[in-house]
């Protein structure tokens, strides 16, 4: 089931809709993904219903480089905001992108993602493995988030 958002009244009176995305790997091309990260990346593949993911074509048993991309629903945004107060994860607030945005850290430093939310719908991007620190995989979520939110 697709659902269709009313944007705008068109000057003749026609009404002008967005789908709400539903298809993560529609949001990201390959040659996105592959500017952005500076390598290949593959093709990216559905993991779940909401979900894409990318991984970088290494030698088998070496570490690779994956992206998540993740559609959810605003209660699940606001869910991973309330873990502000976690002594494991930093929530730190990224203007000029979307509605709303942050990125959730671990305080380890190991793990990172950028939630963004635009109107009643929000998506997550989440660069790792590979050896990559959270602090080199933050500018690349939001690389690859400015490109989803037009879209979004």
């Amino acid at each position: 089931m697709t659902l269709a958002v009313l944007l705008s009244m068109g000057d003749a009176g026609s009404a002008v809709y967005m789908m709400a995305p539903t298809d993560a790997c529609a949001l990201l091309t390959s040659t996105d993904i592959d500017q952005v990260m500076g390598v290949s990346m593959g093709v990216g593949k559905t993991v779940a219903s909401t979900a894409c993911q990318w991984r970088q074509s290494v030698k088998q048993g070496a570490p690779a480089v994956i992206i998540d991309l993740t559609i959810m629903d605003v209660r699940r945004y606001d869910l991973g905001k309330a873990i502000a107060g976690s002594p494991k994860f930093k929530v730190t607030p990224v203007s000029g992108l979307g509605d709303d945005a942050y990125y959730s850290a671990s305080t380890d430093g190991k793990l990172t993602d950028l939630r963004v939310k635009k109107g009643s719908r929000a998506f997550a991007v989440h660069v790792w493995g590979g050896g990559m620190p959270g602090a080199q995989a933050e500018p690349k979520e939001l690389a690859l988030a400015k490109i989803v939110v037009p879209k979004f």
